[in-house]
């Protein structure tokens, strides 16, 4: 997707410092659904800045002004919907289910695999802020699927250890996904992973390949990847495990909603 929303994510997502203009992208992330009623002094006040300033902003983004970047918003928001529906509407989860397992070429678990999609899609619903954590790449493969779960209305972020040490307000209301797919990443930076898995008192999922973590830690969702290595094949899977989660959740929680 290029769009005015992809552009925000981006911006947050490879933003060395958490500035003001890292607050402004948040703060109408956040606000995707009411963003068209905000007006531009309403949102100076609410990020601590100044009217200049958003526009600045605006201007950083490309755009001439702040209304035309809610004109933008409220358009891309409504299009992207139109699509998802019609595209879900073409096909059913075999037919991820399907795809995921003519990548591993071999059998799979395929109940197993939804069975656990369809918990991380409740949890998803039932948390006010998700997190996914882990490295930088394999969390730039879900660029496109937070668009869409943004554009769902669900405060999604992505949490990179050992790049950002910004300290979230992480509580029982948020959920933390952590991805890696061999397990060796968290084994990297064992005390930052168990610092968040002890001392947080969030909700916990996990996407891997290792047994481990579903055999000596205990988290409320783990995901199974049923490969063996850290391929690419395996990155295009994690692609296709998002999909299917948005699909479930735009299914249950947002189709004639």
């Amino acid at each position: 997707m290029n769009t005015v929303i992809s552009t925000l994510l981006l911006f947050t997502y490879n933003t060395l410092n958490q500035d003001i203009y890292y607050s402004i992208a948040i703060y109408i992330l956040d606000h995707l659904d009411e963003i068209e009623t905000i007006s531009i002094n309403e949102l100076s006040q609410n990020c601590h800045t100044s009217v200049p300033t958003i526009n600045k902003f605006c201007h950083l983004m490309g755009i001439e002004t702040f209304k035309k970047m809610k004109n933008i918003l409220s358009s891309t928001r409504k299009g992207r919907l139109e699509q998802i529906e019609f595209r879900y509407m073409q096909f059913d989860a075999d037919n991820i289910l399907n795809q995921i397992e003519l990548l591993y070429q071999k059998k799979i678990n395929k109940s197993e695999l939804l069975e656990q999609i369809k918990k991380i899609v409740d949890l998803i619903y039932e948390s006010k802020s998700v997190y996914f954590v882990g490295a930088t790449y394999p969390l730039s493969l879900l660029l496109n699927f937070v668009e869409d779960m943004r554009i769902f209305n669900k405060a999604i972020y992505l949490e990179q250890i050992s790049y950002k040490d910004h300290k979230k307000d992480h509580d029982e209301n948020s959920l933390l996904i952590f991805i890696t797919v061999t397990g060796r990443f968290l084994a990297m930076n064992k005390q930052t992973f168990l610092d968040l898995y002890e001392d947080v008192p969030s909700k916990k999922a996990i996407i891997s390949q290792n047994e481990i973590f579903s055999t000596f830690l205990k988290f409320n969702v783990f995901i199974k990847l049923y490969g063996d290595d850290d391929s690419e094949i395996e990155n295009l899977i994690i692609i296709e495990i998002f999909n299917l989660i948005k699909y479930e959740y735009f299914i249950k929680y947002v189709y004639n909603k």
